[in-house]
Parts: structure tokens; sequence; C-alpha cells
């Protein structure tokens, strides 16, 4: 699941081509709270 979470946190970054918020996110647990909610 990690390696999952990691794979829609790249391919975040690249469609939205922000790299900072990217990063960001990286760092936060609940991103994949935000993933599920869209």
């Amino acid at each position: 699941m990690d390696s999952l979470y990691r794979t829609h946190v790249t391919l975040f970054c690249k469609s939205s081509h922000m790299e900072i918020l990217c990063e960001f996110l990286k760092t936060k647990p609940d991103f994949q709270i935000l993933m599920k909610q869209n």
C-alpha cells in the first residue's frame, strides 16, 4: 500500500507540475485521504 501511495503522489506531481506541493504532500500521511475524496 505504501508503494501505491507513493505512485499516487508521483503521478499527482507530474500531472499538476507542482513540485513544491508534491514534496510537501509526500510528508503528509493524510494525502491518501485527499486522494480518496477526489
